[in-house]
């Protein structure tokens, strides 16, 4: 099959390129499956260090934030009750516990990172903590110096006490009455009861207004009843304000106390939290540990399916065209004449195409060589060569069917004296002229013409009888006389270029050679010489000699 125009000037389909689209293709979904594998063994890893390093992290500082704000509540605590009996403790705020608090609180805020303790829970827990705690240790420094001042006043007793002594000139009730005041102040400077207080108080503003009323009836040491009164006064005041203060310490104690109390509950909730999110991380995980091993098999499976659809593109557009286009390349090589694959537009069907050119063009090489093998260069009909062979098929083919098989032989006349007298370019030319005339009364694609040797001419005209094959050679006889090929060498013949034919006409047989016919053919030619050339002899197949004018 010849490609048409329209094929040759189509651009061919790039096989290459297709195969190499295939294979990128098959690359790119390959690193897009490893890179979607990657990122998501990366969010995984990412999310377990976020747990393990951040989020436990921040637990452990909490935790450690717990233990630190317990470890100071025993020691304000401790300062709390021991405040009566050492007063050279240092502040709440100076204690070693409260630094190592800040700097939990510090490492906890700093560490957080959005992940961590919130800073809600610093900001509105742990901030009251502390505030609460510098409170609690301003109410214990007022305290202690109320308490330093009852100390004072309770010297401020002794004293006094010492000069009611020394009054001797007082009458008993009022001195039995200042001794008695100065008793129940000594009592509420140490009573602790809030019911033994209060009947203290007012146990001391009645013996207050009456020694007041009873200041006229003493001569001296006026100025001695009236420190007594102002120290009643005194211990009275202290004692209230003791008192309150007090108060408002346990107060302050207890909401520190809450306050820690609300750190542990918060931190432990956020322990609970981080617990629960660990969880979840972890089943998250699970199911994206699963979700990747899903996506692995379908992967695999894929790639599977994806490498068996290339080998299966490449086996049947590459590789068995390959084999068909070789195997037909071999086949050509060894002799053989088989189809040319040649169906497609890519590179193996140009080249199958290709091949089919120089095949076609190397077979009309062929063709052309064995022509030339057969035919006269001169005369341009077939030589001696190619009568032999045609004559062998015809005769075998005429013996097998039973068909009658006419040879004709024809010779020019005075030929040799044509030569002499015009030269051999002309004696070519006039057997070119012959060759031409043969040509054109022999029609039938079966009948053949050939070139005997020198000015002899054959023509053998399978399935022809004797009558048709006599006519055959008068038309050959009268078209040569038509020609009017000057012969001035030959004047018996008119002074012109005459022929002498011979047929024989006969049905082959097996035990006859081709040869014979040849034979009988001659003689028909020889007869034909003999009574005066240019005639038709002929002998049919009964071997009866004709003669024709």
């Amino acid at each position: 099959m010849t490609p048409s125009p329209e094929d040759e000037k189509r651009p061919p389909r790039r096989l290459s390129h297709a195969l190499s689209v295939v294979v990128l293709a098959v690359f790119g979904v390959f690193l897009l499956s490893i890179g979607a594998t990657a990122a998501l063994l990366l969010e995984q890893n990412s999310s377990f260090r976020r747990i393990f390093e951040a989020d436990f992290g921040q637990a452990m500082e909490a935790a450690d934030l717990v233990r630190e704000a317990e470890t100071l509540n025993g020691q304000i605590l401790e300062r709390a009750l021991s405040i009566q009996r050492n007063d050279s403790e240092l502040s709440l705020l100076e204690v070693p516990e409260i630094a190592i608090f800040r700097d939990r609180v510090v490492a906890l805020r700093g560490g957080q990172a959005g992940a961590g303790v919130s800073a809600d829970f610093i900001e509105k827990l742990i901030g009251p903590y502390l505030a609460g705690i510098n409170t609690l240790d301003q109410q214990l420094r007022l305290e202690r110096d109320l308490l330093n001042q009852r100390a004072a006043l309770v010297d401020d007793l002794i004293l006094v006490n010492l000069s009611l002594q020394k009054q001797i000139g007082w009458p008993a009730p009022v001195r039995e009455k200042a001794l008695a005041l100065l008793s129940q102040s000594s009592a509420l400077l140490v009573v602790n009861g809030p019911g033994q207080g209060r009947r203290l108080r007012l146990r001391i503003d009645e013996l207050r207004q009456s020694l007041r009323q009873d200041l006229p009836l003493i001569s001296t040491g006026a100025e001695v009843l009236a420190t007594i009164e102002d120290i009643a006064g005194r211990s009275l005041e202290l004692q209230q304000a003791l008192n309150d203060t007090q108060q408002r310490a346990l107060a302050l104690l207890r909401n520190v106390r809450t306050s820690a109390q609300q750190i542990n509950g918060a931190a432990f909730g956020d322990y609970q939290d981080r617990r629960t999110n660990a969880l979840a991380a972890m089943a998250r995980h699970s199911g994206k540990a699963s979700t990747t091993l899903v996506l692995m098999l379908v992967l695999a499976i894929f790639a599977t399916v994806l490498t068996i659809g290339v080998m299966s593109f490449i086996a049947r557009r590459i590789t068995r065209r390959l084999d068909a286009l070789n195997k037909a390349m071999t086949d050509h090589v060894g002799g053989l004449r088989p189809d040319i694959p040649i169906d497609g537009d890519d590179e193996l069907a140009h080249m199958g195409r290709a091949f089919s050119v120089f095949v076609l063009a190397r077979d009309r090489a062929e063709a052309d060589l064995a022509l030339i093998a057969v035919t006269d260069a001169l005369s341009g009909l077939g030589n001696r060569r190619g009568f032999d062979h045609h004559l062998q098929n015809e005769w075998r083919r005429c013996a097998r069917d039973q068909l009658p098989l006419t040879l004709i032989m024809a010779d020019i006349d005075h030929f040799k004296l044509y030569n002499d007298r015009y030269g051999h370019p002309q004696g070519d030319e006039c057997i070119r002229q012959v060759g031409e005339l043969l040509r054109r009364v022999l029609r039938r694609p079966g009948d053949f013409a050939g070139r005997y040797g020198g000015e002899e001419f054959v023509c053998i005209l399978p399935a022809t009888d004797h009558e048709g094959a006599l006519s055959l050679a008068q038309a050959i006889r009268h078209d040569m006389a038509q020609l009017n090929i000057v012969h001035q060498g030959a004047p018996e013949n008119g002074g012109r270029i005459t022929l002498s034919i011979g047929v024989v006409t006969l049905i082959p047989t097996e035990d006859i050679p081709p040869q014979h016919l040849v034979d009988l053919a001659d003689a028909a030619l020889y007869q034909a010489k003999k009574s005066g050339r240019d005639r038709v002899c002929g002998t049919d197949i009964a071997g009866v000699n004709v003669e024709s004018a």
